[in-house]
């Protein structure tokens, strides 16, 4: 009796640290909510307190179950430095658990903290695709809808909850989130194309091998481009001119740098940091935060960009080599 004690001890320890190790990258998801906070705060909508952040919470709990049921649906074809079941690390039965536990959390505190109807149908909704993108008998992540379902689960369905919850719809609201909808559905496209190799291995049919590595960036940097158009779009409503012309001149260096680097170098750059740092600087300013306060944000981001953006090489085999400078292939 006292050695299953020890053994069920242990193996909650186990579990505690990979979901804090595993399941808890969320502030790098809601940091895109950011300048919906500031938006309501500025139209005295949403209290400026550590309580105006309650209707998260239940945003959290599904990103939990997401995470979580992703590693049970992938267990099959992930190889073990990829999943925490594969490797032996998760037992199915504890993530199976875990998995309708983060449900019922999420569900329990929706119907505790919104009083909304539509509230809780967009909430329920985003539940539904984010089961839905790994497993369900749905798995979008393998169909051609897979990079915009996860611009909304991972990206968009925290902050649209947060507009519906306070019924906060303007021009200005509304053209950011689309635009950050947009931006981040490329960001998702580009991960395809960094494990191009592994899901074709897998015969994973995502949108990246059904079309080609070249036809998915070309698709990218349209779907990014709009975006940041209705992203500067937002900002001409609400900011002075001159933030307007300074942060399209920053957006327009970083499309044309990754754009540079993906036919030139065969790389990309998929921890789009820099997207975050236009945002918090961009929430910064609708709150009039102080000049100093906005520039060690700056700073402290852009320390982030140094340390954390990473390269991704586009997969060898579908590179030529010609003139000595490496292209990407026509399929």
């Amino acid at each position: 009796m006292k050695t299953n004690l020890n053994e069920n001890k242990k193996r909650l320890k186990v579990i505690a640290l990979l979901m804090l190790r595993r399941f808890f990258p969320y502030p790098h998801y809601f940091i895109i909510v950011f300048p919906f906070f500031a938006l309501l705060i500025s139209h005295n909508i949403s209290p400026e307190n550590v309580l105006s952040l309650y209707p998260l919470l239940p945003c959290l709990f599904t990103f939990m179950a997401l995470f979580t049921y992703n590693e049970l649906c992938d267990n099959d074809t992930d190889p073990p430095e990829k999943n925490l079941i594969t490797s032996g690390k998760l037992l199915k039965d504890d993530a199976i658990l875990f998995t309708a536990l983060f449900i019922l959390l999420a569900i329990i505190s929706a119907i505790a903290i919104y009083r909304s109807p539509l509230t809780i149908v967009v909430f329920c909704s985003n539940v539904f695709f984010s089961l839905a993108y790994s497993g369900l008998k749905i798995r979008f992540k393998t169909t051609t809808a897979g990079p915009f379902v996860a611009s909304y689960i991972l990206w968009v369905a925290p902050s649209l909850i947060l507009l519906t919850n306070f019924s906060f719809w303007n021009p200005v609201a509304i053209s950011l989130l689309c635009g950050i909808f947009l931006v981040f559905a490329a960001h998702e496209l580009h991960h395809q194309i960094d494990d191009y190799t592994l899901d074709k291995k897998m015969k994973v049919k995502t949108l990246a091998l059904r079309i080609g590595i070249k036809k998915t960036l070309l698709i990218s940097g349209i779907v990014s481009s709009f975006g940041f158009l209705l992203v500067i779009y937002s900002m001409c409503l609400s900011l002075q001119y001159l933030y307007v012309v300074l942060f399209a001149s920053l957006i327009s260096l970083f499309v044309l740098f990754q754009s540079v680097l993906a036919n030139t170098r065969s790389v990309l750059i998929t921890g789009n940091i820099p997207v975050k740092l236009f945002l918090a600087t961009y929430a910064c300013i609708v709150l009039s935060l102080p000049l100093l306060l906005t520039l060690l944000i700056l700073l402290v981001f852009s320390a982030e960009i140094y340390n954390y953006v990473q390269y991704y090489r586009i997969p060898p085999d579908k590179i030529e080599v010609v003139n000595e400078s490496p292209q990407i292939s026509v399929n």
